[in-house]
């Protein structure tokens, strides 16, 4: 393509966005969810998983501490639990009342590399939930030095689940258009090494396990209003 042409297809695109932005000031928005405090996300998420249970450890990755960080979250909890064998996952789940353009939940391949873990290729993952529809979730492995974390996580923007960076500004854009401000959460089960097939299908039935255990409250804070 010529230059000219770049050039046109930037200033379009540029154009494209500003009108966007300033759709947003422009639709009167209705209201965003209420606020879930740290407190209300502990007890919507089950202490008992299919056959694991709470237990106490250390290790667990989260979003590093910043003041758009801390705009993002109203409440991040991590958990780690153990099968009767021992074998551990972690589980962090982050909320957001509010997610907008310049507020989105941070994916693991954003997250683990800014604390220096390299990111292997992300596949998709069906999360299974009883006769419902199943929940498109990822799969990811991290590596740093030593340490190879298995990852499996799905996020939720409103009542719909995207799988990269694009589908969620595009969510966000649909929903600001149609005057609602959408909320959000990044749920997220891992495990430390062994191999990855095996980790996925864990971190799967982990996950399948802990769909299945949420109450009313837990499944409309993972899985959306009404679910």
């Amino acid at each position: 393509m010529s230059g000219e042409g770049l050039a046109r297809r930037e200033l379009l695109c540029a154009g494209a966005l500003t009108l966007i932005a300033g759709a947003g000031g422009l639709i009167a928005l209705r209201p965003a969810p209420p606020r879930i405090s740290a407190a209300q996300l502990e007890a919507a998420v089950p202490g008992s998983v299919g056959p694991y249970r709470t237990v106490r450890g250390t290790g667990l990755v989260t979003p590093p501490a910043d003041e758009t960080t801390e705009a993002m979250y109203d409440a991040v909890i991590g958990r780690f639990y153990a099968d009767a064998a021992g074998d551990g996952v972690m589980l962090a789940v982050a909320y957001g009342h509010r997610q907008d353009y310049s507020l989105m939940l941070h994916s693991p391949e954003w997250c683990y590399p800014a604390q220096g873990f390299a990111i292997g290729p992300t596949t998709p993952l069906a999360v299974a939930r009883g006769g419902a529809a199943p929940i498109p979730a990822l799969f990811v492995t991290a590596t740093r030095g030593d340490r190879v974390e298995h990852i499996l996580y799905w996020t939720r923007i409103g009542t719909r689940y995207p799988q990269t960076q694009g589908d969620t500004r595009g969510l966000i854009v649909q929903q600001s258009l149609g005057r609602t401000i959408p909320d959000g959460v990044l749920a997220r089960a891992s495990l430390i090494g062994g191999d990855a097939a095996a980790a996925r299908a864990t971190l799967a039935g982990f996950a399948a396990a802990l769909v299945a255990s949420l109450g009313g409250a837990g499944r409309a804070v993972l899985l959306g209003p009404g679910a």
